[in-house]
This record gives C-alpha cells, structure tokens and sequence, in this order.
C-alpha cells in the first residue's frame, strides 16, 4: 500500500484572495481590505479587518520581519494570512507599513494541503503571490494553487522560511528544546489558550508543532507566529517572535502565557503517551516521519486511540528487529484489540506501510 500525504497529490486548487494593508485610495486610507477576489463576502470582510495585523503588529522591527497567521472563519472557510513590511506608512503616525496577503480556502481545500498553513504559504510562493503590491487592481483573480509535498518544493528564500532555532527535517533537537516544545504542544492539545513569548524562531516553532499535531485536530486550530497577541484575533495559540511579549492585559483568565526562557510547567492531561512519542521523533530528528504518522489520524482525537496508536506503531517497529518473535506476538494482540476499539483497519495497514517503505 502506497502511502502518501495528501500534499503530495499535485493537486491545483482555486482559492480566493485578498490584501490588507495601509494605502490611499479613493476609497480612503488606513487599514482596511483594499483588494480581493469577488467572491469573499462582506461578513467576511468584517471579520477579517477585525482580526488581521494593522500597525506595530509584527513582532519583529527588521525590514524582513514576517508573521503567519492561520484561523477557521465563521462563514465555514478557512484564512491563511502571511504579512510582511511593504515600506514606510504614509500618515502621520509614521513607522513601517504592515502588509498581509489573505488566502481564503474552503475547508476540504485546506484538508488536501494537510491542514497546513505553511504548504499553503510555500504553494503561494510558487504561484508568485506572496510578493508585495501597493498598487493592486480593486478586484483580483482567484489564485491557483498545486498542492505539493512541503518538504520538497518549500522555498527556503521566501519571507517567513527560516529554519533557525529548529534546523533542517533531520535536525536532532536538543533536551531543553524537546521539553518546551512538548510543553505546548501538550497544553495545545488540551485546547487551552496560550500565548508564547521571547520564541526565538515563531514560524520554524509553529511548522514543528503543526507536524505534530494529528490531522484530525488541526481542523479548528487558529494560530499565529510572529505577531503580537491582540484579544481581537481570537487564537488558541500566538507564538511572539524574538524579545516580544504581550502589549494587552490578558483579559481572558483562562488564557495562559508562557515565557520560552522559562523551565515549563508541568502539565496535567492525558496525551502525555503521545506527547512522549512525539518528543522522541524529535529527539532523534524523525521530523518527516512523525509529520506522515499525524498526518494518518484523520479520526484519532482522544488520549486513548493515540495511545493506540503510539504503542501499535512502536510494536510494529520492534518486530523489524532481529529475533523480534515476541514482538510480532504483541503486535498481532495489539491488532486484534485494535479493531474492537474501533480505530480503522486502514491506518493499521498505513503504518504497517510506513515501516515497510522504511525498513
């Protein structure tokens, strides 16, 4: 069985457009949505001026700051926003101008990117829409875009790609780094709201984290990387960049911020197994196999199917060992409470599929 994320069907996806940012128009100045394709509605517009970065927004003053952004709306489409500086603001108040390409996708489009923002950001890339236009025509064509594998076609040169606190696919992860990560990663998990500050390298942290999180649960995921926390962009999770922490009082007192300097706290839920998993994979830099294992757990949300899963997976890789009888006796009693729980045949026969093409 050929096993394959679904970023990896080359795929042409027609997807809506638009640009928010600071110009004058006739329209007025300020920011606003000064271009979009026809079909984004004005409900949509007025949640997206709501929650998009205006001014003093990026996390970081360098010329080549970026942030991401990426939320479900309330009309059932999903946004990816990606922002960078476009030059100097033309009123008063002065400082660099904010400008952020929005890319509106239905969810069964985002579902064929594997719910990720940063396949969608490297699938703008190569369709030239991520450079910056401050003379845009009123009304833009809907964008295409080829869904391809990440690790493959991602541009190491566009805004936003750095891989510098988190190094290459392989890169192996040091103690201290594995144990915040899995910090939030574990309290992410749990749906808690949680804001990171002082992250040395936002996006690279967000595009582990996403590689970790089971496809099924990254559905409802609203995150950003790079920008800094506003209650008005509703995230479960904001990742602030360099020495950044929050401008706004925390006004949700269920709202949990966290300093990337700090020793993490211990964090009482039930996805400790799979969190564990996950840690080793990065321990030991397997970053694109965990990223195809999550990608498989289209159903597997709870504790205890990913539980499942980790210890039918780790069974399946102890019989590829020498003199691994017992371990394939496991296995086969595993598989058999398998399928009572209810976790589908298929993903036992996807891993089994992993570990062939590996071994």
């Amino acid at each position: 069985m050929d096993v394959q994320s679904a970023v990896s069907l080359n795929r042409t996806i027609q997807v809506d457009q638009a640009i928010f940012t600071s110009i004058r128009t006739p329209m007025g100045e300020g920011y606003r949505i000064v271009a979009c394709s026809s079909a984004i509605k004005e409900q949509e517009k007025k949640e997206l001026a709501r929650r998009l970065p205006s001014h003093g927004s990026l996390c970081e003053s360098s010329p080549s700051a970026t942030a991401l952004l990426s939320f479900p709306m309330a009309s059932g489409r999903h946004c990816v926003a990606l922002s960078q500086y476009a030059g100097h603001e033309h009123t008063a108040r002065g400082g660099s101008r904010v400008f952020t390409r929005l890319i509106l996708l239905q969810r069964s489009h985002f579902a064929t990117f594997d719910r990720d923002p940063f396949a969608i950001r490297d699938a703008a890339s190569r369709a030239g829409a991520i450079h910056v236009d401050l003379k845009p025509s009123h009304e833009l064509e809907p964008l295409e875009l080829v869904a391809g594998r990440t690790a493959d076609t991602c541009d190491n040169n566009l805004p936003g790609a750095e891989e510098v606190l988190m190094g290459a696919s392989e890169a192996i992860l040091d103690e201290a780094t594995c144990a915040r990560l899995k910090y939030v990663l574990e309290t992410t998990m749990c749906g808690e709201q949680l804001m990171v500050s002082r992250a040395a390298s936002a996006s690279s942290m967000l595009r582990r984290l996403l590689q970790a999180i089971p496809i099924a649960m990254r559905a409802d995921l609203s995150a950003s990387a790079g920008l800094n926390y506003s209650p008005h962009r509703e995230l479960q999770l904001a990742l602030l960049s360099g020495g950044a922490a929050a401008k706004h009082r925390l006004a949700d007192k269920d709202f949990v911020s966290y300093d990337w300097h700090d020793v993490p706290p211990p964090v009482d839920s039930r996805f400790g197994i799979w969190v564990s998993f996950v840690g080793r994979h990065w321990e030991s830099g397997r970053h694109d196999r965990l990223n195809e294992i999550a990608g498989l757990l289209t159903h597997e949300n709870t504790p205890e199917q990913l539980a499942l899963v980790v210890s039918l997976y780790e069974d399946m890789e102890r019989a590829l060992e020498p003199n691994a009888v017992r371990s394939e006796e496991r296995l086969n009693t595993r598989s058999g409470a398998q399928q009572q729980s209810g976790v589908r045949t298929t993903l036992l026969n996807q891993l089994r599929a992993l570990l062939r093409i590996e071994s």
